[in-house]
């Protein structure tokens, strides 16, 4: 195991208006760390809120210390699993929660789904209740050790030893975030992580190796688009056939990263998509709960130009042709790509804005909020687009 660096982590709170806690009067959350980034402490009477980490749960196990250095109040501690950037203002949001109450003696695996008001984190529905410890409260002043693995079907949870959650269950990928909801003094430390099999990957920086991306295509015949050949790429990297709607994905995410790429369509006898995902997650190609920015690039004189667009679900292969629109560009919007013309990409993305340039334009300046996930090439029915000179800088 690793340790982690807490000081890469990232603080993230629920809106006290928003959620109806002023009636309560909880606090702002306050995240202090300290002791050269090995702890954290939440201090306040707070919102919900979360501190996540600058990489992802599945495939990794994380060990944690948690302790209550306090004698002041009762209320919840725990862990988010699968947090993703930008949930507490999201109302599609859906991750798991661990929550230990001392006031009403549990430790739950709960359920957050949306916004839930402050009072409905008191009573958050519950996936699995603790072997050993369902009817128990947290103790002050005591440590306890947890250790967390999770695959995309498993979550086990020890704590001190004890195994009290084996589940099977199946959900997205997302961050590891230590929680806190209305308890002040709550102290996490000793962070670990390894991933399954090997270590942990530092953040990318530099030239990419595209080796370590992987391929994942729509299945043609459930959108609808058997008459496109099998898409097929080639490293590095070429989409070599006019396929379906396909996408080449880093082994990295986004945020925290500048990324550049060039990109280049070998012929000039066809005129379809071409472009790049931002916040694509592994196996959206089958999940009917995805939701991914899309920068897709037209030819056909009838469709041209750069837009950026989301895709939602699984669209049948007909829907690439009038996908939502967030944002067009400002120069290109209109503008069909050229054969044999390279093209330079830059992409810099956070929770609360996008921006791309183009051969040094910035064609894209979008405000919002987005979630984190892996970069990739993207394809739709467009034979012979070369994706080269990729490089992440963080």
């Amino acid at each position: 195991m690793k340790p982690v660096d807490l000081t890469e982590w990232t603080a993230e709170s629920y809106d006290i208006a928003q959620i109806d806690a002023l009636k309560y009067k909880a606090k702002e959350a306050q995240w202090v760390v300290f002791d050269g980034g090995k702890m954290v402490s939440q201090q306040t009477d707070c919102q919900p809120t979360l501190f996540y980490s600058d990489f992802n749960i599945v495939n990794n196990t994380i060990s944690v210390k948690l302790k209550v250095d306090s004698n002041f109040d009762d209320d919840h501690i725990g862990f988010a699993l699968n947090f993703k950037p930008g949930d507490t203002n999201n109302a599609n949001a859906d991750f798991l929660v661990l929550h230990w109450s001392k006031n009403q003696s549990r430790m739950a695996l709960c359920s957050v789904k949306g916004i839930p008001d402050f009072i409905n984190f008191i009573q958050l529905p519950v996936v699995a209740t603790a072997k050993t410890l369902g009817t128990t409260g947290w103790k002050s002043y005591q440590t306890y050790e947890f250790k967390f693995t999770v695959t995309p079907n498993k979550i086990q949870i020890w704590v001190d030893g004890s195994l009290e959650f084996d589940v099977a269950v199946s959900f997205t990928d997302g961050r590891f975030a230590c929680y806190s909801c209305s308890q002040g003094g709550v102290v996490f430390s000793d962070v670990e992580a390894e991933i399954l099999g090997g270590t942990l990957e530092p953040k990318q920086s530099g030239p990419v190796e595209l080796t370590k991306w992987a391929a994942e295509s729509y299945d043609r015949e459930q959108i609808g688009a058997q008459s496109q050949d099998e898409a097929k790429w080639v490293i590095a990297a070429t989409q070599m056939r006019n396929g379906q709607p396909t996408f080449f994905y880093s082994d990295f995410n986004i945020f925290g990263h500048t990324i550049s790429a060039k990109l280049d369509v070998e012929t000039a006898t066809d005129d379809d998509f071409v472009g790049f995902a931002l916040n694509f997650q592994p196996g959206d190609t089958r999940n009917q709960s995805a939701e991914f920015l899309l920068l897709t690039w037209n030819a056909e004189p009838k469709r041209a130009g750069l837009q950026l667009c989301r895709i939602n679900g699984i669209p049948h292969f007909m829907d690439f042709l009038h996908l939502p629109e967030v944002a067009r560009a400002k120069n290109l919007g209109s503008t069909p790509w050229k054969p044999r013309q390279p093209y330079q990409f830059k992409f810099k993305c956070n929770p609360n804005k996008i921006q791309i340039w183009v051969d040094g334009s910035l064609e894209f300046d979008v405000d919002g909020q987005f979630e984190d996930g892996r970069f990739a090439c993207f394809d739709c029915s467009q034979a012979a687009v070369i994706f080269s000179e990729i490089e992440a800088e963080s």
